[in-house]
């Protein structure tokens, strides 16, 4: 689970990064990063890290309850995962916030492409 955590805070920390994603992501919900105080941005890590803990630990529950093993089992349930409970639900906000429709699909596409990795880690890894 451990590896897990790690997977999801290093690949939102690249896609984020401002020469990524970061700079298009904060002009499509209005977020001037040269005003973020420091102290926000790290309560906003603290967040992060302990909402990763929580998916990670569901997402074992989910694996568990599914009999899976091995990479294929593991991509699969990471794909539903993504598809059917974090991809759906993050897709829904940029709409009903009037947010540029862009966000939506990257919204959708980040948490897909999450969740498989961490499908993949419990099927490599994982019990």
């Amino acid at each position: 689970m451990v590896v897990a955590v790690v997977w999801k805070m290093a690949y939102g920390s690249a896609l984020y990064a401002r020469p990524v994603m970061g700079d298009r992501w904060a002009s499509w919900v209005g977020l001037d990063m040269a005003r973020v105080a420091r102290s926000d941005a790290m309560k906003g890590l603290v967040w992060a890290i302990a909402w990763s803990v929580v998916g990670v630990l569901c997402f074992d529950a989910v694996w568990s309850w599914t009999g899976g093993s091995g990479a294929s089992d593991g991509l699969m349930v990471g794909l539903l995962a993504g598809i059917g409970l974090a991809g759906t639900g993050a897709a829904v906000h940029p709409p009903f916030e009037q947010r540029p429709m862009p966000l939506m699909w990257f919204y959708f596409a980040y948490h897909v492409v999450e969740w498989v990795g961490v499908g993949l880690i419990f099927g490599l890894i994982g019990r």
